[in-house]
């Protein structure tokens, strides 16, 4: 037998010892990086067909990509299993919900860090880099470490999370995302689902979303389920200084910055009840929460008298969310008053889903005073095709 020091799928990364896995993706096939990757030291190869033309030794079988995750959980020990690991999936709120769960949990004493959106260019990474990111966790520190991940559909239908065992599953909501990928709505919704089949010892699902009930029906009978909603916060105050709201008795004030966040705040809330801590470690760590960069996060505005809110929404759920949120925090409810106008500045992404382009102008132009539409990361579309 062979041993291997770690898994790639990435050529460029090949270090002696390694084992290359040739997946094929939609642009290029990994067999035809498999040559270099043994000239870089590849001491093996997992491919789906075998290549004579190399005398490394290969592990064949039928997808590459379905191996991936359990070769890379089998290389770096099966992490997860020492690794307190939370998965957060959903439409909205996953970075929100996996930055302020993390803080809980540290909080509370509990050693946790956090991957997702902001750490890398997806927003889960691929299986190699996702287990090796939860062998590190459990290189240094006493106690028994967590980390949150979040978890994308394109993760779940890729297999990036094959073969990660998840304390937890969090489920935020469902709205129309990603469809030009999945094709629809209901196989949106599969992917999402396959996170609680097996995959995790104990689902946190939001009830108040119409998608979070059709779940909790589907896998109530298999997995336990914590069901939170926004309505477990009561009493709901928001401004430019955060949130004050009523928890289980308790006034509680959080930093972060708008409407949107009571439901973020419940996630956390529920999955830390989950998770074993007690209602007062809970209420002390949403106390503590710190803004999330991108998340509705409040910038220095060079007009004396305006407030700048800084948001990541790119759809039409979210973008609508954020306008309210900012209208509210005006302190004037309809728009167009020439006090506390809105102004709203934002663009759509090239190369993905253009059926919600129209849709995030048709929200925008009814909840906000001054809409200015700009460029977005367009890729290798046109700027102006994408306004247009």
């Amino acid at each position: 037998g062979v041993i291997v020091s770690d898994v790639t799928h990435d050529s460029r990364q090949v270090r002696p010892g390694m084992l290359f896995a040739c997946v094929a993706g939609a642009n290029h096939d990994g067999h035809d990086f498999a040559s270099e990757a043994v000239h870089a030291g590849a001491a093996a190869l997992l491919v789906s067909r075998r290549l004579d033309s190399l005398t490394v030794p290969q592990l064949v079988v039928p997808d590459v990509r379905a191996a991936l995750g359990p070769c890379a959980a089998a290389v770096h020990g099966h992490p997860s299993r020492r690794v307190c690991t939370i998965a957060v999936t959903g439409t909205a709120g996953k970075t929100t919900v996996s930055h302020a769960l993390a803080a809980v949990l540290n909080a509370a004493g509990r050693r946790c860090a956090v991957l997702g959106t902001l750490h890398g260019t997806h927003t889960t990474p691929e299986a190699t880099d996702l287990n090796r990111w939860l062998a590190a966790r459990t290189a240094a520190g006493a106690g028994r470490p967590h980390a949150v991940v979040e978890v994308s559909s394109h993760a779940l239908a890729l297999g990036r999370v094959d073969a990660v065992e998840f304390a937890a599953g969090v489920f935020t909501n469902l709205s129309p995302e990603h469809l030009d990928f999945h094709g629809g709505m209901d196989a949106y919704f599969d992917a999402k689902v396959s996170l609680f089949d097996g995959r995790s010892a104990l689902a946190v699902v939001n009830v108040g979303d119409e998608w979070g009930g059709r779940l909790r029906a589907r896998i109530a009978d298999r997995t336990p389920v914590h069901a939170y909603s926004p309505d477990d916060m009561t009493d709901v105050e928001s401004s430019l200084a955060g949130l004050r709201f009523t928890w289980r008795g308790r006034r509680l004030a959080s930093r972060l910055v708008g409407r949107a966040n009571v439901e973020n705040l419940a996630a956390v809330a529920a999955t830390a009840l989950a998770l074993g801590l007690d209602e007062d470690a809970v209420a002390a760590g949403l106390e503590a929460v710190e803004p999330v960069p991108g998340r509705m996060q409040p910038v220095s505005a060079a007009a004396p008298g305006a407030t700048v809110l800084v948001d990541y929404a790119h759809k039409p759920g979210a973008l609508a969310a954020a306008l309210a949120g900012a209208r509210e925090l005006t302190g004037v409810r309809e728009p167009a008053c020439d006090a506390g106008r809105l102004w709203v500045v934002f663009g759509a992404g090239g190369n993905r889903d253009h059926d919600k382009r129209a849709e995030m102008g048709r929200v925008a132009a009814e909840l906000a005073d001054v809409v200015v539409v700009t460029t977005d990361n367009p890729r290798t579309e046109s700027a102006a095709a994408i306004a247009d």
